[in-house]
């Protein structure tokens, strides 16, 4: 599958709009993207695609468990974009 897909295969989770964003997060926190049965990479680095293990796991992941992994993706993110301003 194409993250586009296992957004829209899950569509809704714990009463909110699951978006690629959450997905991001969610790939990130648990290491999703360095397992081979949960990601393939194309050799040249461009597609992606997840296998359908990631959208049951996804679905098995707690209210909390989902926030965490949001919560630290963003706290990442923006450590990240200070690193890179302080650089310029």
């Amino acid at each position: 599958l194409r993250a586009r897909d296992v957004v829209a295969k899950i569509g809704n989770l714990h009463g909110q709009k699951f978006t690629s964003f959450v997905l991001q997060a969610i790939l990130s926190e648990h290491g999703l993207k360095s397992k081979p049965e949960c990601c393939w990479k194309a050799t040249e680095g461009v597609l992606v695609k997840y296998s359908h293990d990631v959208v049951a796991f996804i679905k098995r992941l707690s209210k909390v468990e989902v926030e965490a992994a949001v919560t630290g993706y963003k706290s990442r993110m923006k450590k990240r974009q200070r690193r890179r301003g302080a650089v310029a």
